[in-house]
C-alpha cells in the first residue's frame, strides 16, 4: 500500500532536513544558504527513501509467488503476503478458504492451519494507533498476530466465513437413525 512508502519517505526526509539544518548551524553557514540547502537535502532524502523502500518491498511479492499450498486453487477465497509474529517474525503467505486460514512460511516451510470457527476476538493491529497494519486474534487460547495488507478486508472475510459456517450448520437437518 502506497502510504507505507510515503511515511518512510516523509520520515527520512524530515530527519535529513533537521540533520542538514543542525550541521549548518554548527558550521556557522549563513541562513540564506542554510535554509534552501536543508530543504533540498530533505526533499532528496525523502525521495531516496521512498523509492528505495518501494524497491525493497516489491521484491517480497515476487519471492512469495513461489509459495504454493496443497489446497486446490478453486477453494481459496483470497491469499496474500504476511509476516507472522508467532513464528519468529517469519515472512510467508496467508491463504483463506471458507473453513480455514492457512499460513505457510517462506524460509522454514512451516505450515500452520487455523480453523475459522475457532478464531475469536479478531482485532486490527494499528501502527501508532492510526493505520491498520495487521490482524490479531485468539485461536484456542493462543494469541496470533499477522502483519498483512488490507487487514480490515481480511477481518471482514473471516467474520463472514464464520457467520456462513454457523448458518450452514443451523440449516442442515440432523438425521437420527432409529
Amino acid at each position: 500500500m502506497w502510504y507505507k512508502y510515503v511515511k518512510i519517505g516523509i520520515g527520512f526526509g524530515l530527519l535529513s532536513l533537521i540533520a542538514a539544518f543542525l550541521i549548518g548551524l554548527l558550521s556557522d553557514i549563513s541562513m540564506k544558504i542554510l535554509l534552501p540547502a536543508s530543504v533540498v537535502f530533505g526533499i532528496l532524502g525523502s525521495m531516496v527513501a521512498y523509492y528505495l523502500s518501494r524497491y525493497l518491498i516489491f521484491r517480497e511479492p515476487k519471492i512469495l509467488k513461489t509459495i504454493n499450498t496443497e489446497i486446490p486453487q478453486s477453494k481459496i477465497l483470497t491469499e496474500g503476503p504476511a509476516r507472522c509474529f508467532n513464528f519468529n517474525n517469519e515472512l510467508g503467505k496467508v491463504f483463506l478458504t471458507n473453513k480455514k486460514l492457512l499460513f505457510k512460511s517462506l524460509d522454514s516451510n512451516k505450515e500452520e492451519v487455523f480453523e475459522i470457527n475457532d478464531i475469536s476476538d479478531i482485532k486490527i493491529l494499528r501502527h501508532w494507533g492510526l493505520v491498520g497494519v495487521g490482524l490479531m486474534y485468539n485461536y484456542k487460547g493462543l494469541k496470533v498476530q499477522f502483519a498483512l495488507d488490507y487487514p480490515g478486508d481480511w477481518k471482514a472475510l473471516i467474520e463472514t466465513g464464520q457467520e456462513y459456517n454457523r448458518q450452514r450448520i443451523k440449516s442442515e437437518p440432523i438425521l437420527v437413525e432409529a
